[in-house]
């Protein structure tokens, strides 16, 4: 395997104590943090770091001139929830700083699990060559593992039927049916492309429409859209 592989082996007791304390965490935190729809979040106002200067200063302010503050004004609370706001920034950082080390693991983890069983793949094919046993259980991961073939529908038109589509530049129109079509850009009914059967055509830039139509007076006339 690769020199730079990365090595994260957690025992069972890591495991345990890191579950006991988020289980902590959340006993702590959950009763007394809040959660906002997101009508709540557009509609506060947002206090970024140039603002926490003007905070900062306001309140420096009243807590040295206690005396000028009336009754109805809550200096306590204006305290308190100015300490809570500073506590829950470093708890923030430090567990986003943990979320993205935990996903970056996950990442190098799943890169180097997709690397091993690719290995691991060469191995069975080798080995099925000549053992049978090995061979049907190499099929059934193969297939198991087959990547799904995406079928676009077959759109049928009815004999001389026009019908119109939205259609964006690279799509290509692929006529499977017996009858040919004339393709017009949106409502156009000069300059058409004719397509015969078998054939196929790109959608060009500037096309958002597409007008279809089934130049056959007697058959119904079939295409697929990718």
């Amino acid at each position: 395997m690769a020199s730079d592989r990365k090595i994260i082996d957690l025992t069972p007791l890591q495991i345990t104590a890191a579950n006991a304390a988020i289980s902590t965490l959340l006993g702590i935190f959950i009763p007394v943090l809040v959660g906002l729809s997101k009508a709540d979040r557009k509609r506060l106002r947002k206090m970024a770091a140039k603002r926490t200067g003007y905070v900062d200063s306001i309140f420096a302010a009243l807590s040295a001139n206690l005396g000028i503050i009336p009754a109805s004004f809550e200096i306590a609370r204006f305290t308190i929830d100015k300490s809570s706001r500073s506590s829950l920034i470093l708890l923030y950082n430090t567990l986003t700083n943990m979320v993205e080390l935990l996903s970056d693991s996950i990442m190098i983890l799943g890169h180097q699990n997709m690397d091993d069983a690719d290995a691991g793949l060469k191995i069975l094919k080798e080995e099925a060559a000549h053992n049978d046993v090995i061979k049907t259980v190499l099929d059934a991961i193969l297939d198991a593992n087959k990547t799904p073939r995406i079928d676009h529908p077959i759109v049928g038109v009815a004999a001389s039927g026009t019908v119109t589509v939205v259609v964006k530049a690279g799509m290509r129109f692929s006529n499977v049916g017996s009858t040919s079509f004339t393709l017009f850009k949106g409502t156009l009914i000069t300059g058409g492309v004719l397509v015969a059967p078998g054939d196929s055509f790109v959608i060009p830039v500037g096309w958002t429409s597409m007008r279809i139509v089934n130049m056959s007076a007697t058959t119904e006339g079939n295409y697929k859209l990718v």
